[in-house]
């Protein structure tokens, strides 16, 4: 084909002119090779360089500068071994050789060359050098690496892929790959010994023959069937095929995709069953129930314990919001949850009012979810109605007002200890008695025992957890610590209120009562009798106590008051002081 071109060439007007300027030979073949589109130089034995074409432009050098170099030294690495091979063979045998490899650059690239050498022999048969011949193949060659590639990974993805892929022809197998073994549970030999139908259930056989035939009439491409198939050990398999016409061999053939969807089958199943026992338990629900729109507030569905909550019937419900129908006490609360369920995808017991259809509210906790229904996402509501609760809530705490002024009016303090759970409750009084702010200390047990004299705990508190199994009342007093650092002593009275079944306290209550005044009035009584060297009264069996004060000392009478035998004897303690 060059021949030709240089042929064509060489008819051209002006070659002509620049043949018959060229006076040798040598002149001649200068010429034709420098015009040549392929890459022609000559090297000696041992690779250098002796003439370079001027095609060798393309390497971005000049030609004349890569003469007298070493033609190895522009190979890539990793291809030089192979060619040190190929010119060595061609050297030895003499015959022309072909090779493929990477020729470097002046920026450092490589073109992919295809290079065909020439042993150059002198009249004696003895090798000269060697004439190459070579072709820039960069394009081509990374064209059929990208092809090899690209069949590689084709390959790989057709033996790897999960999907199965067969080839079916008539109604026989043709092909098919590791994905329908696996699948089939047979080989590829036993499946396409057999017609396709053999390995389909037999309640879809005739469906799936009359989809095979109709897509190999064309009438629809690329539809996708679920169909159920029979595997090697008798299991039942639900499968997705979809596929198109090809061209096999020259005839039609159905190109189809199998996909096992047996799990998702049976989770769809499931989920029939799971939507089967909703709607039950919503219908049946002993708690108002609703499906609501979460936007809009449309109601979709609500059960029967809604409607007998608010009184609203179905008709008057579904397909109307929330606020058209009328059921907010306050139509801003549905704004405020909802927000919380678009943020947090739930809500749990919040308090709201609704109104009824005849006006009265309802007290009621509402909890609610997002979930999918039909494609979309709803709001699932439950409640719970405690308006009754609230009601007793309401009056339990007017009650405790009515105790908390009672209490506030009397001067005991008020405890009242839950032993089950520790917990304790002492009324304001009882903080107040001590000089505190009420609540100013923690409600506890332990507040109570720091607080006690440390020659009064032990005692007092042996009394108070020997009567957790009594239901006697008992009393004691004891000194309890100020806020300010001094001591008041109490009074307390206390009893086991509550029991359990094994007879443990459940509850004591009891009351402080400030006995300090009369504790003082003691000790002060105490002082004047030492005072006096009173004696204490004796028991008379047969007069009762002595009346009057006890005798009093004739010495001391004296010492105290001068007479003897003074009135003081017999008088009574007013008339003595």
């Amino acid at each position: 084909m060059k021949v030709r071109q240089l042929e064509a060439e060489l008819q051209n007007r002006e070659l002509r002119i620049r043949l018959d300027e060229c006076g040798s030979r040598t002149a001649l073949l200068t010429t034709i090779i420098e015009n040549m589109l392929d890459l022609v130089s000559f090297a000696d034995m041992e690779g250098n360089l002796r003439f370079v074409g001027k095609s060798h432009e393309m390497f971005g050098s000049d030609p004349e500068s890569l003469v007298g170099k070493n033609v190895f030294a522009f190979v890539h690495p990793d291809d030089l071994p192979r060619v040190l091979q190929a010119y060595k063979a061609l050297v030895g045998s003499g015959e022309p050789a072909g090779i493929e490899y990477r020729f470097k650059c002046a920026d450092g690239s490589y073109l992919w060359l295809e290079t065909r050498g020439i042993c150059l022999k002198d009249q004696n048969s003895g090798a000269q050098g060697v004439i190459f011949s070579s072709r820039d193949v960069t394009e081509q060659r990374q064209t059929r690496d990208a092809l090899q590639k690209s069949e590689e990974k084709f390959r790989y993805l057709f033996e790897k892929a999960k999907e199965g892929i067969l080839v079916v022809r008539g109604e026989v197998i043709e092909f098919v790959n590791p994905a329908v073994e696996r699948i089939l549970g047979y080989s590829a030999a036993r499946i396409t010994a057999a017609p396709f139908t053999a390995f389909i259930h037999p309640a879809d056989r005739e469906t799936m023959r009359d989809l095979h035939r109709r897509a190999m009439q064309g009438e629809f491409r690329e539809k996708q069937h679920d169909f159920r198939a029979v595997t090697s050990d008798g299991r039942v398999k639900w499968l997705c095929i979809h596929g198109q016409i090809i061209n096999w061999d020259g005839a039609p053939a159905n190109l189809s995709f199998l996909t096992d969807i047996t799990e998702s089958k049976l989770a769809q199943q499931q989920l029939m069953e799971s939507e089967r026992r909703f709607a039950k338990a919503f219908r049946s629900s002993p708690v108002p129930q609703v499906i609501s729109d979460i936007e809009t507030g449309e109601f979709i569905d609500v059960n029967d314990r809604w409607v007998n909550m608010l009184g609203y019937t179905k008709e008057q419900s579904i397909g109307r919001n929330s606020k058209e129908v009328g059921i907010w006490a306050d139509p801003a609360e549905r704004d405020r949850i909802v927000e919380k369920l678009n943020k947090h995808g739930f809500f749990k017991d919040e308090p709201v009012e609704f109104k009824t259809k005849h006006g009265t509210i309802v007290h009621a906790l509402w909890s609610g979810e997002a979930i999918a229904l039909d494609d979309r996402t709803v709001m699932l509501s439950m409640l719970y109605d405690r308006t009754e609760q609230k009601q007793m809530e309401d009056a339990l705490r007017e009650s405790e007002q009515r105790l908390s002024l009672a209490l506030d009016a009397v001067s005991d303090g008020v405890w009242d200890w839950r032993t089950d759970i520790n917990e304790v409750y002492l009324s304001p009084r009882w903080y107040t008695m001590l000089e505190y702010e009420p609540y100013e200390l923690p409600e506890t047990y332990a507040t109570w025992r720091r607080l006690l004299h440390p020659d009064d705990l032990e005692k007092a508190e042996s009394v108070v957890l020997r009567h957790l199994t009594w239901t006697a009342p008992f009393e004691l007093e004891f000194r309890m610590k100020t806020k300010e650092g001094g001591f008041k002593w109490i009074l307390d009275r206390g009893r086991t209120v509550e029991k359990d079944a094994e007879g443990n306290a459940r509850r004591m209550l009891g009351t402080h009562i400030d006995i300090t005044k009369r504790k003082q009035a003691e000790q002060n009584q105490e002082k004047l009798q030492a005072q006096f060297c009173i004696k204490p009264r004796k028991w008379n069996p047969w007069a009762g106590w002595q009346a009057g004060w006890p005798m009093i000392s004739t010495t001391c009478c004296r010492s105290s008051t001068g007479m003897r035998n003074s009135p003081l004897i017999c008088s009574s303690p007013g008339a003595a002081l």
